[in-house]
C-alpha cells in the first residue's frame, strides 16, 4: 500500500522521496542535455567539393545537388587554405556494395595562391559515385557523394 500511494505522489507531484530532489528538475535537465548534444553533432562542415550543373562568372555554383540525370556536370571544389599546387588529382570512383572502384583519374590545372576550382566532369553510367580531390604531396582536400541516374 506504502509503495503505491509513494508511485501515486511521485508521478502527481513530480517528487522522488528517497533522495528529495524535484524530478520535473531532473527531466529538464537530462533533456536539455541531449538538445545541446543533437545540435552539436547536427552542425557538421560544409563539404568542400559541390556538384552543380553550372557555374556563374563569379565562381558560384548553378542548380547545385547531389543527384543528377547523366551528362555533364560541374564539381565545385572550395577549400579552407591556399591549394599551393598547380595540379590537382580528382579520382572518380564508382560505389559498389564492398568497394569504390576508380572510374577515372584527372589531373586539373589550377591556379596556387586560389582556394576554389571548378572540374568539368561527365558521367553517363547510372550509379553511385564518390569524387576526392587530391593537392600537393597527395593530401586528400575533401571528397563528395553523387548520385547519376538515366532518365531516358
Amino acid at each position: 500500500m506504502i509503495f503505491r500511494e509513494l508511485c501515486y505522489n511521485m508521478l502527481r507531484y513530480g517528487y522522488d522521496f528517497s533522495s528529495k530532489t524535484h524530478m520535473k528538475s531532473r527531466v529538464f535537465t537530462i533533456f536539455m542535455i541531449c538538445i545541446i548534444l543533437c545540435v552539436m553533432l547536427s552542425c557538421k562542415k560544409r563539404s568542400p567539393v559541390i556538384f552543380c550543373e553550372g557555374v556563374s562568372t563569379d565562381g558560384k555554383g548553378i542548380s547545385c545537388g547531389t543527384k543528377f540525370s547523366t551528362g555533364d556536370l560541374t564539381a565545385v571544389i572550395l577549400v579552407d587554405e591556399r591549394f599551393e599546387t598547380e595540379n590537382l588529382k580528382i579520382v572518380i570512383s564508382r560505389k559498389t556494395s564492398y568497394k569504390n572502384e576508380p572510374v577515372s583519374v584527372l589531373n586539373h590545372t589550377v591556379a596556387s595562391d586560389k582556394n576554389s576550382a571548378n572540374v568539368p566532369l561527365s558521367l553517363y553510367i547510372e550509379g553511385d559515385y564518390v569524387v576526392e580531390a587530391f593537392g600537393k604531396d597527395d593530401r586528400t582536400l575533401g571528397s563528395g557523394n553523387i548520385t547519376i541516374v538515366d532518365t531516358y
